[in-house]
């Protein structure tokens, strides 16, 4: 059977060619783009996550009580505040339980472009998410906090009456709806959630809340506990100690999970990205070591590991340097790492050295 005009005019196109059909026929954005991933400024996180978390995906952080979960986010909503000065950041607070001078500790210095809400049920927690992506590039972050809290209206009009698998139904549907939105505003979308103990299985478990529509959903997924709570020996201060929390990949789709690291806290300065950053360094063994004495990129030697971090937290250009070259040179992928992004964090800590 011979074939028309038509059929032939469409075989013989080329591979541009058929891209540029696609895009007038129905939408610039009908081709996706390489993704773009954006780092956290958290050393250790961006260590396990391959870089950063790529824009517009959905990431899910999950753990045991007081593991760290919220502090993490805190940090990342600061620096992301800090990154994206012209797009809104905006903190769903359904446990009702966020400090604002915590988020201040963690890097939260402008509010201009931070948004913090705390809806009563479900469904005004959707219209939030829909509006803030109605256009594009107008929000870079978005945070649940946390599933496990989310209600519907019919549960609060009935609070006694069974309801099960309504959140799950109910997140299955916000994941569907949003995902292509997410995608093509750039905006990650940031579910903290919590863990459950399995019920009627023989050999016991944990889960998270949800349902398992959303594991299938999450680009990333990272699981903290508390690792260990260090005390000052020497002064005896009660309020002067820190503690280690273990994070974990779980799931990666940009890079390979399982990795895991430790990001250390402490109640003055919350996440310090000088001091896990400069910790991380040693950990890797990227700063030379003989015997007890460190030799560090710029040619100075330090004894003691506690004192070599405290030295490369005091010159955050080290720290800057090294972070970026890292982080682009094992991860980067046709340019879509903006480790650029990293400047404005440390620039303030080292216009101060200066």
């Amino acid at each position: 059977m011979a074939k028309t005009k038509k059929e032939t005019n469409n075989l013989d196109l080329s591979a541009d060619e058929i891209k540029k059909v696609i895009m007038d026929k129905y939408d610039k954005e009908s081709i996706t783009p390489i993704t773009q991933v954006i780092p956290t400024g958290i050393f250790p996180l961006d260590y396990i996550l391959g870089g950063g978390i790529p824009a517009g995906r959905i990431f899910e952080i999950c753990g045991s009580p007081s593991s760290g979960k919220t502090t993490i986010i805190s940090r990342l909503v600061g620096n992301m505040c800090k990154m994206f000065p012209k797009k809104l950041v905006m903190y769903a607070d359904l446990e009702c339980k966020v400090d604002p001078k915590w988020l201040e500790t963690n890097g939260l210095n402008n509010t201009s472009n931070f948004h913090l809400f705390a809806p009563e049920k479900a469904e005004t927690l959707f219209d939030y998410i829909s509006d803030a992506l109605v256009q594009k590039d107008t929000t870079s972050l978005i945070v649940i906090d946390s599933i496990a809290a989310t209600i519907l209206e019919k549960e609060l009009d009935d609070p006694l009456k069974d309801s099960y698998g309504v959140i799950a139904k109910f997140y299955q549907k916000l994941v569907n709806t949003t995902r292509g939105k997410l995608a093509n505003s750039n905006t990650i979308l940031v579910c903290i959630n919590q863990m459950r103990d399995k019920i009627g299985t023989y050999f016991g478990g944990q889960t998270t809340t949800g349902g398992a529509a959303l594991k299938y959903a999450y680009a990333q997924k990272i699981r903290t506990s508390k690792s260990s709570t260090n005390f000052d020996n020497e002064t005896h201060d009660i309020n002067n100690f820190s503690f280690t929390t273990k994070i974990k990949c779980e799931k990666n789709n940009i890079y390979t999970d399982g990795f895991e690291s430790e990001i250390l806290v402490t109640p003055k300065t919350g996440i310090d990205l000088k001091a896990n950053a400069a910790k991380q360094m040693v950990s890797l063994g990227f700063v030379e070591k003989s015997g007890s004495w460190f030799t560090l990129p710029d040619g100075s030697r330090v004894q003691g590991e506690e004192k070599t971090i405290m030295y490369l937290s005091q010159n955050p250009k080290l720290i800057l340097d090294f972070y970026k070259n890292y982080i682009i040179t094992n991860f980067d992928y046709k340019g879509r790492l903006q480790a650029d992004l990293l400047d404005c964090l440390f620039q303030e800590e080292i216009n101060k050295g200066q």
